[in-house]
């Protein structure tokens, strides 16, 4: 899980958001089944989908993952962090 959420961050970087998003989603579906949707790793690759869904233009995909993916985050970092304004 740890490996496909590292090649996401690297194409994301290289602002390949297709490839990126690939990852991403591969790393929440794995978070997703092992872990629960109520985990971290799980919010924090859908937060990262919805990241490459917004750079390539696709908001009404991005705008949902984004909201759920912002109430496990707030509880992981609280809502005065910098994690988690961003």
């Amino acid at each position: 899980m740890e490996f496909l959420g590292i090649c996401g961050s690297v194409y994301y970087k290289l602002e390949e958001y297709a490839k990126a998003g690939t990852y991403f989603l591969q790393t929440a579906e794995r978070a997703k089944a092992s872990l629960g949707e109520q985990e971290y790793h799980y919010s924090l690759a859908l937060f990262n989908l919805a990241a490459c869904y917004k750079e390539e233009d696709r908001y009404a995909e991005a705008e949902p993952l984004f909201f759920k993916s912002l109430p496990v985050l707030a509880t992981a970092f609280g809502q005065n962090s910098m994690e988690y304004s961003r």
